[in-house]
């Protein structure tokens, strides 16, 4: 999937970001994107979102299902990178 800047150039569409669904939480957040090597921002069809109840995955655009929830052990999580 492409999508067009404004001067006119391709690029290709991330297919996951990292989204904050609380703005205290918008540091950690931030940490995580980095370790898993996602965008913060921008055009995308799924969001990993950090929250109250911890991480949800989102497909984004109309008519989509709920997010997905997990709950992580945070012993078996953390070699994963996502606690």
């Amino acid at each position: 999937m492409l999508n067009v800047n404004a001067l006119g150039e391709q690029q290709p569409i991330t297919r996951t970001h990292m989204g904050v669904l609380v703005p205290h939480l918008a540091e950690t957040a931030a940490g995580r994107a980095a370790r898993l090597n996602l965008p913060q921002s921008g055009e995308a069809e799924f969001a990993l979102q950090l929250g109250e109840s911890g991480l949800q995955l989102a497909e984004l655009g109309a008519h989509t299902p709920g997010p997905v929830q997990v709950d992580f052990v945070e012993d078996a999580a953390e070699p994963l990178g996502l606690l």
